[in-house]
């Protein structure tokens, strides 16, 4: 995790004047939170969760709109409407699905978040929510949505439409993955910090599938960072 998530409770700390500047009607409330000045682990939460959820409301959703350049571009014959979840748990964690596949896209073993295709009429809301009971076994529920990344696989002719959302996992139970995310891809689930989240993505692409997914990840990865206060602004 960035080093600012458990960083020392103090006056002169970027998150008490963070919380200070969005509640200046309660100042007295929030000075009694403090101890002589000393970290205070309930300040630290309430603290959070209340920039946390001004980061939310008042979010500017991410637009991206990105090339293939791994693969030549000779003609796009489909979309395909996708929802992808950041998900995270109450310790901080976040959780991933582990891609191998050997196929016309190459060999590799990518790092990519849970997601798959809207069905016909479907809302991309309600379909993350389905991925990821199916693809980590995952109970969740969608905070806000990230934003909306456009990107293509030239090999295969396709247009990807990604609506990413930012889920809390409250619970795990089965999975009901496809026989192909079983026996093509060989999904299985990774449990990351953020700082190795990212470190992760930028190991696999080495390959030119690994790139285009970090391509479009890693941009989204981290405007979740900002939405849970977890980088340096």
């Amino acid at each position: 995790m960035g080093a600012n998530r458990f960083t020392e409770m103090h006056p002169q700390n970027k998150l008490y004047q963070n919380f200070r500047l969005l509640t200046t009607k309660n100042t007295e409330s929030i000075d009694s939170l403090l101890r002589d000045e000393e970290f205070n682990p309930s300040f630290e939460r309430s603290a959070n969760e209340l920039i946390i959820g001004e980061n939310m409301k008042n979010n500017n959703q991410l637009i991206l709109n990105l090339s293939d350049n791994e693969w030549p571009l000779e003609y796009i014959d489909h979309d395909r409407q996708i929802a992808r979840a950041i998900a995270f748990d109450d310790e901080g964690y976040f959780y991933f699905v582990r891609v191998k596949r050997d196929d016309d896209f190459g060999k590799a073993t990518c790092i990519e978040t849970a997601g798959g295709g809207v069905e016909a009429g479907e809302d991309s809301d309600v379909a993350i929510l389905r991925e990821l009971e199916e693809e980590l076994g995952a109970v969740a529920e969608v905070l806000c949505k990230v934003g909306v990344v456009s990107d293509y696989y030239n090999l295969i002719h396709r247009h990807n439409i990604n609506n990413y959302y930012l889920c809390k996992i409250s619970a795990f139970g089965e999975k009901h993955m496809t026989k192909d995310e079983i026996e093509s891809f060989h999904l299985s689930t990774l449990k990351l910090s953020f700082d190795d989240a990212v470190a992760e993505y930028e190991r696999c692409a080495t390959t030119p599938l690994g790139r285009l997914i970090a391509n479009r990840e890693l941009p989204v990865l981290m405007r979740a960072g900002e939405l849970l206060n977890l980088l340096d602004k």
